[in-house]
């Protein structure tokens, strides 16, 4: 479980493993964006990004249930769910740009955490491991989605 909890060994890395894994999976996304294979926050479309990040997010509680310690810093796996949920409403138009900026203002409450957030820690196990940073991402989503149809 530590090689999944560690995002095949991201969580390792000696500075910021979590701005590692969340800035892959913003690579990740951008890439499948290029590539057309990612769809968009529109209709039906939307239904495939939040099965992703569900996926994780459930891969996530479960390996953070074996981890054995309370959210260590090398396991990446919670990182790259609420990273996915931040990004489920970005990318309509310059999705590069979009992912960056969404990536920035996730890793910043995610960081920072606060109040609700800091909350969600308070969970036993991989519940507690991960939620804090899937409600740093349901926020991330909340306040990119006020701030682009704001601009619109």
């Amino acid at each position: 479980m530590k090689l999944i909890g560690s995002l095949f060994g991201v969580g390792y890395l000696p500075v910021a493993p979590g701005s590692y894994a969340s800035a892959l999976m913003t690579g990740v996304w951008v890439a499948l964006h290029y590539l057309g294979w990612w769809p968009t926050f529109a209709y039906a479309d939307f239904c495939v990004p939040v099965a992703t990040a569900t996926v994780i997010g459930a891969v996530g509680v479960i390996a953070g249930n074996k981890a054995g310690e309370k959210d260590p810093k090398w396991f990446v796996l919670d990182e790259c769910a609420g990273q996915w949920v931040a990004l489920i409403g970005a990318g309509v138009e310059n999705y590069w740009l979009e992912g960056l900026i969404v990536f920035g203002l996730f890793r910043a409450l995610d960081i920072i955490k606060p109040g609700m957030i800091r909350s969600a820690e308070s969970l036993r196990g991989g519940w507690g491991i991960v939620a804090d940073d899937v409600t740093a991402g349901v926020l991330t989503f909340a306040l990119w989605q006020l701030a682009f149809r704001a601009c619109s």
